[in-house]
């Protein structure tokens, strides 16, 4: 079936695929261990009326699906993408899965790589330090234990106890 329902009463040939509230897409991402990143869809037909019942695939840089989901009767989707990849630009591209119609939309994820206060738990995943331990350097595979006579929030924080001093924010000594 190639085209969508807009209402009970109008059918729709898709002409234009969408994000919504998309900005620059994302930057900065951080890949954690289970993390989702949704993203929203709007499927339209001519005079911008909505196509429903439509699945829309997303592919991270044009090899790899991350996601799918049909569109609700209002034309929009959001689809909850899986991304795991090394820090850098990327590209995930947005299509029908109806092979007869080729529209497109493609937006840009920058992934960031670990920052102070957290580990990298494989090349692809940073983890914060919990509570009680903390890490000033992000290729680190584990965050470190508090040193004595401080106390650790997390992160990359280190707060010495009344009493005692470090030479900087971020020094154990």
């Amino acid at each position: 079936n190639t085209a969508g329902v807009g209402g009970q009463n109008v059918a729709v040939r898709p002409q234009s695929l969408a994000m919504v509230d998309s900005g620059s897409f994302v930057t900065n991402f951080n890949n954690r261990a289970g993390a989702y990143l949704p993203a929203q869809i709007n499927v339209t037909g001519s005079h911008d009326l909505p196509c429903g019942g439509l699945s829309v695939q997303a592919m991270l840089d044009q090899q790899w699906p991350v996601g799918v989901n049909k569109t609700g009767e209002d034309g929009v989707t959001t689809i909850n993408i899986k991304v795991q990849v090394l820090p850098g630009a990327h590209n995930i591209t947005f299509s029908l899965l109806d092979n007869s119609i080729t529209i497109v939309a493609v937006a840009t994820l920058v992934v960031r790589g670990c920052v102070p206060g957290e580990v990298s738990l494989s090349n692809d995943t940073c983890e914060a330090c919990p509570t009680g331990r903390f890490s000033l350097n992000p290729s680190n595979s584990s965050c470190d234990a508090c040193p004595a006579n401080a106390e650790c929030p997390g992160k990359a924080a280190i707060v010495p106890l009344l009493g005692f001093w470090h030479s900087s924010a971020t020094s154990i000594q």
